[in-house]
């Protein structure tokens, strides 16, 4: 008799086991580990060179202090320092505090202050484009800012709120505030 109550508590037991484990929520999300935004490599005097379909640099990046993310695969930068080459014309040069990358490599965010400037075939400043918080989409040369900017050119300034600049098309398009002056050259 002790060994039939004994085998009967075992099914008694086994099946409200089974009756509650049925009644569980299995909906309940799994929990996992939280992802944080820790880096996962660093890289010092960073070199990133993409080139074009020719063959040819289309662009070159360079940091001195380089940090990837792999939660969100973003990389920021510390003084950013991107040219942008143009056939056979002088590169363009974008100079920043510091920057971020996207994950896609395709957008770059520059911040503090930001310079871009293009030389003359002789070496001297033809352009010099002063701002912060640069968007730049390397692939388009493309840029874009909401910040106030001041452009330096021969015998002039101009400065503005806002810009985009659109280095394929030759375009520049200073957006509202705009304000310029013009130096004549000193002549002996």
């Amino acid at each position: 008799m002790k060994r039939i109550s004994t085998l009967l508590l075992l099914v008694v037991a086994a099946v409200f086991s089974a009756w509650l484990l049925n009644r569980m929520d299995t909906s309940a999300p799994v929990r996992h580990k939280a992802e944080r935004h820790d880096p996962d490599y660093y890289m010092v005097d960073f070199v990133r060179t993409q080139m074009g379909l020719k063959g040819l640099p289309k662009n070159k990046l360079r940091a001195d202090y380089m940090v990837h993310y792999p939660d969100d695969d973003t990389i920021e930068l510390l003084r950013p320092n991107l040219e942008i080459y143009r056939d056979q014309r002088s590169p363009w040069h974008v100079l920043a505090e510091r920057g971020w990358l996207s994950s896609d490599n395709e957008v770059v965010f520059l911040y503090g202050e930001v310079r871009i400037w293009r030389n003359s075939p002789d070496g001297e400043r033809q352009l010099e484009l002063i701002t912060s918080d640069l968007k730049v989409v390397p692939g388009d040369e493309y840029a874009e800012t909401e910040k106030a900017v001041t452009l330096l050119g021969p015998n002039t300034r101009y400065e503005a709120i806002g810009m985009h600049m659109d280095l394929n098309a030759g375009r520049l398009e200073l957006l509202s505030e705009v304000k310029s002056r013009y130096e004549k050259s000193s002549t002996l």
